[in-house]
């Protein structure tokens, strides 16, 4: 962060993906988990000419949350309250405010006595969320994916909650030559051409019980995760599976779920219920009503670009998750009729 001459404040324009973010932030509030969340994300600090199209404000201690209405009641959970008006956003963790307002593509944050004490997992959940409501704003929404592609340009999302085994597939797919998107986040966004999925963060990260399966990548040293355990972070180096920086057009969304079975089995899903699914891998608390209609118009459009898979990933995936690779060449070579409810056999 740049100081701002006779003012106390900090400011720094970040890249994100093809706009720009103006971070200011007051002296006594300069958080760094704010600082470490935009340095995990696809966000480089950068010197650019005229007008940064997102802007991000946070305001001290000392500054009062916005009166009047909180307008509706949109959400609740995940430690936040999400109100909304006409024409602004408004999130609350109990304590710090933060008001986004999508026509003006700015996010002024007013942070409680009590946010620097706070967990610093809950701190970067707060700056995440504030950095993917503005980007709704330019048309770039979050998909909770990993994503892959092939040697020969094949394009899989693997979509779906922690725990679903999206990272251990991931992983599967790199050793097996595949290049790596994204590990947990990615963004979509309309071009001429179609829908595209960027990578949302640099890095991957595996549970901690799962360590020494992947010690062949290089591990950083252990962190918290969400559930209370401990993750750690692959390095790929400049391996072959080595991480993707320019956009992709997805052309599988593959939806996993750990199964109580020897072998796996999956079948397409039909197009009318994949658009459900991809709203819940979103982010419901995100959803608002000036970016709804483009949102779902991107998906939509998404559901008829790639084919979806349903798959039940049994003790073999598990082991051997390199195998969905061939999973995905039969489905290729099998075309594109989203309608078909085929179950195949993933070995």
């Amino acid at each position: 962060m740049t100081e701002v001459p006779g003012t106390g404040e900090f400011e720094q324009t970040y890249t994100l993906f093809d706009t720009s973010l103006s971070v200011r932030i007051e002296a006594p509030v300069r958080a760094s988990t704010l600082e470490s969340v935009l340095s995990d994300l696809s966000a480089e600090p950068a010197q650019i000419s005229g007008e940064a199209r997102l802007h991000l404000t946070v305001l001290g201690q000392d500054n009062t949350a916005p009166s009047g209405e909180p307008g509706r009641l949109v959400f609740e959970g995940d430690d936040l309250t999400i109100h909304e008006t006409r024409d602004t956003v408004r999130v609350t963790d109990g304590d710090s405010v933060m008001t986004v307002r999508p026509a003006e593509r700015h996010a002024r944050v007013s942070l409680g006595a009590s946010f620097p004490k706070k967990p610093c997992l809950l701190q970067r959940n707060f700056w995440a969320f504030a950095v993917a409501k503005l980007l709704r704003t330019v048309g770039l929404y979050t998909l909770h994916a990993a994503g892959l592609v092939s040697p020969n340009g094949t394009v899989a999302l693997l979509i779906g909650k922690s725990g679903s085994g999206k990272s251990t597939l991931a992983i599967g797919l790199a050793r097996a030559g595949w290049r790596i998107l994204s590990d947990d986040a990615l963004v979509l966004r309309e071009s001429p051409n179609g829908i595209e999925a960027l990578g949302l963060r640099k890095h991957l990260y595996i549970d901690g019980t799962d360590a020494e399966r992947y010690a062949d990548f290089g591990l950083t040293p252990a962190q918290a995760d969400k559930s209370g355990g401990t993750r750690f972070r692959l390095d790929l180096g400049d391996a072959s599976h080595g991480r993707l920086t320019s956009p992709a057009m997805p052309s599988f969304l593959v939806f996993p779920t750990i199964a109580r079975t020897d072998m796996s089995q999956s079948r397409r899903i039909p197009a009318s219920d994949t658009v459900g699914r991809l709203l819940e891998a979103s982010g419901p608390q995100l959803l608002d009503r000036a970016s709804m209609g483009p949102h779902l118009h991107a998906l939509t459009c998404l559901t008829r670009q790639a084919v979806a898979i349903d798959l039940q990933s049994g003790a073999e995936l598990h082991a051997h998750p390199e195998r969905l690779a061939k999973l995905l060449d039969t489905n290729a070579l099998l075309g594109h009729p989203q309608h078909s409810d085929t179950e195949q056999s993933v070995s």
